[in-house]
């Protein structure tokens, strides 16, 4: 510390560093910080019943069906982020439960993911209309 007091990990101390480098603004970790760390593991978005069993339980949303296609959507605004590189936002699983929550509230799916999803994918209005023709309107039009 830089009053020269020394901190002492606990022997049960475990450390866990998550980050998503590939977002604008993020950059990548010194390599230096790299190879101190014992475990090091790159994760993609969880499998689609791990999603439905994560949602539920946050949300308490039970709709198997309409929750299916709703991860439908995020995994295709993903993908077509990516082939577009549109990569001013984010679509995944935060944003995913955003949605979620709002549909719960607002009672329409199609203005719940103008509020959350789509937005959250990109700032660019254009990049959101064709997100939201390409991905959200061939599942829901409400």
């Amino acid at each position: 510390m830089p009053t020269g007091d020394v901190i002492k990990r606990h022997p049960d101390c475990v450390i866990v560093v998550t980050t998503n480098t590939s977002y604008q603004g993020c950059r990548e970790i010194n390599n230096s910080v790299i190879s101190r760390m014992q475990y090091k593991k790159d994760t993609e978005l969880p499998t689609d019943a791990d999603l439905k069993e994560r949602i539920t339980g946050i949300t308490g949303f039970d709709d198997d069906e309409k929750l299916s296609e709703m991860i439908k959507v995020i995994r295709e605004i993903h993908s077509f982020c990516q082939e577009r590189m549109i990569t001013d936002g984010s679509c995944g699983v935060r944003e995913l439960i955003d949605w979620v929550q709002s549909y719960m509230v607002l009672g329409s799916i199609v203005e719940a993911a103008e509020c959350t999803i789509i937005p959250s994918a990109s700032a660019d209005v254009d990049n959101q209309q064709q997100i939201k023709i390409a991905c959200l309107n061939p599942h829901f039009t409400d």
